[in-house]
């Protein structure tokens, strides 16, 4: 009996002593089982995490830009007061490793649109500034198909509201080479020794009185070729040359046209903190069927600049005939400004323009602008 007691008191103490082993034994087990159980959710997490980027790379990305200025002037018949000059939104996708697609479409002065079917009220202007297609031909070549901007000079090319030092753009600008271009282009970028080329090759309808999409009022097409070339130089420095040619339709009625060349150059310098830049271009115009009516379209401007910080600070001297045979037909521009570089995407800025017309029957004037401008990608 004493030997019973005895082995149920030995059974009691190592059944004691045995619990805790056995325990931390099943509190081991059910830790690995719970980190097995949390690194298969970390990688359904990670596989959905890429499924989201993949998606989200394949999606169609949204930018644009937007700015509101105030505008002072003594110029008879205007009158100061805020304007909201652009809000643009593009949007880009890249379809394929070979494919992207571009678009925007600008509200300028925050266009108001309201009434039926028979009657409506408009302010302002929604204008689908560009829609194209990039095929990579190959590293350096690609192929362009739709609207864009018509590769010219340097203000053409780089216009938008943030990243220009004026709201106020340059007199010739849009007025020799034309700033939209319905067709297609070819764009290449090369080394050539030590000089980086870039070309632009493009064809297209050409311009009308009024721009439309749906075909080409022209009876010929549009042909244009800008060259740039940056050379190692300065900091940075680049020059370049663009011609362009097109027989515009003047009257649909009458079958008037107008036959045009042009051709301008242009400049970009860069030293320290002093950046200068400057355009020319020149139209010729010859009128059909009556080419003893021609005449000539010039404009200039020359831009230096001077960053100090988040400060920019510059000026420039603005030219611009717009008809050779009419007299007096001449404006220079002299312009003053600073921008302030709040980030990358921001800018404040005020500009001060003195316009000197040369027909004495109209009399000189100034604008003023301070303006904030915000680029969204």
């Amino acid at each position: 009996m004493n030997h019973v007691i005895r082995m149920a008191i030995f059974s009691v103490c190592l059944g004691g002593m045995l619990a805790p082993a056995i325990g931390e034994a099943a509190t081991v087990e059910d830790l690995e089982r719970r980190i097995r159980a949390l690194e298969a959710q970390i990688e359904i997490n990670n596989e959905e995490t890429r499924d989201v980027a993949d998606s989200f790379k394949r999606g169609m990305s949204v930018a644009g830009y937007t700015d509101v200025e105030y505008m002072a002037t003594n110029k008879a018949g205007d009158s100061n007061g805020f304007r909201m000059h652009h809000m643009s939104l593009m949007f880009k996708k890249q379809v394929n490793e070979k494919l992207k697609f571009f678009s925007e479409i600008e509200f300028e002065d925050a266009p108001h649109i309201k009434g039926s079917s028979t009657s409506s009220t408009v302010a302002g202007k929604i204008f689908l500034e560009a829609v194209n297609l990039d095929y990579m031909l190959s590293s350096s070549t690609t192929l362009r198909v739709g609207r864009f901007f018509t590769p010219a000079g340097i203000w053409s090319v780089d216009h938008y509201p943030p990243f220009v030092a004026t709201q106020i753009r340059p007199q010739h600008i849009r007025k020799v080479f034309p700033q939209l271009t319905d067709g297609a282009a070819i764009t290449g970028q090369h080394a050539v020794g030590n000089t980086f080329v870039s070309y632009d090759l493009f064809v297209g309808n050409g311009e009308t009185k009024a721009f439309f999409g749906d075909k080409d009022y022209n009876s010929s097409k549009a042909v244009g070729l800008r060259v740039n070339a940056a050379l190692p130089v300065l900091d940075r420095f680049e020059v370049g040359a663009t011609g362009y040619k097109d027989k515009t339709l003047l009257d649909p009625t009458t079958g008037i046209e107008e036959q045009k060349s042009a051709y301008g150059v242009h400049m970009l310098a860069k030293l320290g903190a002093i950046r200068v830049k400057a355009e020319y271009a020149k139209g010729e115009y010859e009128p059909l069927p009556t080419p003893s009516t021609s005449y000539t379209r010039t404009g200039y401007y020359i831009q230096p600049s001077y960053d100090i910080n988040k400060w920019t600070l510059g000026y420039r001297y603005d030219y611009f005939e717009p008809k050779s045979t009419v007299q007096n037909d001449k404006t220079r521009i002299n312009t003053a400004f600073v921008n302030y570089h709040v980030d990358k995407n921001t800018v404040l800025k005020w500009e001060h323009h003195l316009l000197n017309l040369e027909d004495p029957a109209k009399d000189d004037y100034y604008k003023s602008i301070v303006s904030i401008a915000v680029n969204f990608d």
